[in-house]
């Protein structure tokens, strides 16, 4: 049986993800630009802010143990721009 020359295409969805996984997280910027530029965290909760991070870090294990990329970029990239918001959060606080 002759093996076939055409290279098995990368479904579109499996392209996009990773941009999804990558835009999706950058979000947060608003949040971030906000709390650093006018050096307040006035109306911006502590405790919803760690608890993203503890449920992510959730989700980023989930991702890591069944080996699912995206989510691994995903989840990493979330977990640093939240990080971001809790520290400015208590900086200016």
């Amino acid at each position: 049986m002759a093996k076939s020359k055409h290279k098995k295409q990368t479904p579109f969805i499996d392209k996009i993800i990773y941009v999804a996984a990558i835009a999706y997280p950058l979000t947060t910027i608003p949040q971030i630009v906000t709390i650093f530029v006018d050096q307040s965290s006035a109306n911006v909760s502590l405790a919803t802010w760690v608890l993203y991070d503890i449920f992510t870090i959730v989700f980023l294990w989930y991702a890591i143990s069944k080996k699912i990329k995206p989510l691994v970029l995903e989840y990493s990239l979330w977990i640093v721009a939240q990080t971001i918001v809790v520290i400015g959060i208590l900086i200016y606080r």
